[in-house]
């Protein structure tokens, strides 16, 4: 079968996602409302398929002790596990030797990469990041025991690649749809916003479409792993200005943070760390605001000096204000 997504990577996202029901169900709805979309009705028009995709995968998985690992796993700590493995894709097979030292070094890599702590301990980082308890107590298990969790996890993968055959057959018809759309926009000539914000970190980088997370845009190792629901919650498939970008826009100025970091940037770019100082926000909720207004439109980056550099995205937010004129009041 062609699957063109990465069975590896699904097979972990969904075990990740291996006890949905209508808790996960609300959470997502209120990530979407979070995001400036009207989530039960994007979640009723979209999330068919996906729920079709779990449940079909619960019903072959194979119970092991990588499994139980995933048993109310916090998203940053599966985006950890995808990080290591876009470093080391390597170790997804069990029959690699994973050294003790390389793995510790690995996931203490990826967290300071990934939070952008220079110089400081990870105790420290859990400690002024905004993780979860949930998300402290996985991350502190994993540095303690980095190689058994990795080779459990990585076990798991590769016990319940049977599991992601079967559930991927169930909704071939409707991933094929939107892989063909993830096909076209891709393309050099038509790529989405988030699909140029990918490249402007490194152009070198190659975009991975996932199912299993339809809605993630995340970038390790020269790999961007993009959700195929992506482009959907962004509107881009519709032409003009659109009820959605506006829901977007005004989401991304509804409160004083993302209102600062806009002032901040009118001065001049920055980067993550630069901004979290400048507005007195942790690096992690500095991250969750530049995504919102990344998603708007409103900002733009750039790499210099292996940083990520963000500036005001003028054309942008002329857009949103010309477009919101036209909508509300012409």
């Amino acid at each position: 079968m062609d699957y063109r997504v990465n069975p590896n990577f699904e097979t972990l996202f969904l075990l990740a996602n291996k006890d949905w029901d209508v808790q996960d169900e609300k959470r997502a709805i209120e990530a979407l409302d979070g995001f400036g979309v009207e989530g039960a009705a994007f979640y009723r028009a979209n999330f068919q398929v996906i729920e079709r995709y779990y449940a079909a995968f619960q019903k072959k998985i194979v119970p092991s002790a990588g499994v139980k690992l995933f048993d109310g796993c916090d998203e940053t700590t599966l985006l950890l596990y995808a990080a290591v493995f876009l470093r080391h894709p390597e170790w997804l097979d069990p029959a690699d030797e994973i050294d003790d030292e390389t793995a510790s070094q690995t996931v203490r890599d990826v967290l300071s990469e990934e939070d952008g702590h220079d110089g400081k301990s990870i105790v420290d980082m859990l400690e002024s990041g905004d993780f979860s308890d949930r998300a402290k107590w996985q991350i502190m298990a994993l540095l303690q025991q980095p190689k058994q969790r990795i080779e459990l996890v990585a076990q798991a993968v590769q016990d319940n690649l049977p599991a992601f055959e079967h559930a991927y057959a169930k909704v071939k018809p409707e991933a094929d749809i939107l892989l063909d759309r993830f096909d076209m926009r891709s393309k050099e000539e038509q790529p989405t916003s988030f699909m140029k914000l990918s490249r402007k970190i490194d152009a070198e980088t190659e975009i991975v479409p996932t199912l299993a997370e339809p809605l993630v845009v995340f970038i390790a190792e020269r790999t961007c792993l993009y959700g195929l629901l992506v482009d959907r919650l962004t509107n881009e498939e519709e032409p003009g200005f659109t009820k959605a970008e506006l829901l977007i826009g005004a989401k991304a100025l509804s409160d004083s943070s993302k209102i600062s970091i806009l002032l901040a940037l009118k001065e001049g770019s920055l980067y993550n760390l630069e901004i979290a100082e400048r507005v007195a926000l942790t690096p992690a909720t500095t991250s969750h605001h530049m995504n919102n207004l990344l998603a708007a439109g409103f900002v733009d980056i750039e790499k210099r000096d292996g940083k990520v550099y963000y500036h005001l995205a003028k054309d942008g937010i002329g857009r949103f204000l010309e477009g919101a004129s036209d909508l509300l009041v012409h």
